[in-house]
């Protein structure tokens, strides 16, 4: 089981996590690359997981070759998702009776990620569930973007609790280490494309929200 007690938030990573977009993620990555004669593959795509917007798109143009600003590539690619993720995707399992457990018990809730914000609040509020998050902190709300601590520390601050009273659910091992930089206990459910990643340091590690929900008292 996993214990509440001395908790007043929960901050939740966005992507992989509370809508299941990584699969879309990748069908545009290799749309957009592909415009210029470049295959998205799987190993790239391991390694861009959990990384900042502009982080990502610097390494696509370093390691592809690519003639382009990172600027440039950054705009295509997340107009091309975010239209996609509004027209598609879905809460995650469990996650409406995880959040409306969590909100039962008074605790607050934001969310922590490494997307643009335009496009977290954007898909939030297509899925209605924008309502229910006191707070979103995203890449370029900081300096530095996961593993820093910096989105979840900005989303702690911004809900007016202290981080040692937060709990984190996280899905990439960038993720995790972002959450314990902050000083939060945190919980994985592994994105299926991470399962053999590390995720040491985590409080517990589950394969769905439900199994989270059922798993905390």
């Amino acid at each position: 089981m996993v214990h509440l007690d001395g908790i007043k938030a929960v901050i939740f990573d966005f992507d992989g996590l509370m809508v299941e977009s990584e699969s879309i993620a990748y069908q545009v990555w290799c749309e957009v690359l592909g415009q210029y004669g470049k295959n998205f593959t799987e190993e790239i795509y391991h390694n861009v997981i959990g990384r900042g917007p502009l982080e990502s798109v610097e390494y696509l143009i370093e390691v592809l070759g690519l003639p382009l600003a990172p600027q440039e590539l950054l705009e295509t690619y997340w107009s091309a998702r975010t239209e996609r993720v509004c027209r598609d995707v879905s809460p995650a399992p469990g996650l409406l009776d995880l959040m409306q457990f969590l909100a039962d018990r008074n605790l607050v809730l934001g969310v922590a990620s490494n997307s643009p914000s335009r496009y977290v609040i954007e898909v939030l509020e297509v899925m209605g569930l924008a309502v229910y998050f006191g707070c979103v902190r995203c890449r370029e709300d900081v300096v530095q973007g996961k593993p820093a601590a910096d989105v979840y520390l900005a989303a702690a601050a911004c809900l007016k609790v202290g981080h040692e009273r937060c709990l984190a659910l996280e899905d990439s091992p960038i993720g995790l280490q972002a959450a314990l930089n902050a000083g939060m206990r945190c919980l994985v459910v592994p994105n299926e494309d991470l399962e053999g990643e590390d995720f040491s340091g985590a409080e517990g590690r589950f394969n769905s929200l439900r199994e989270v929900l059922a798993a905390l008292s």
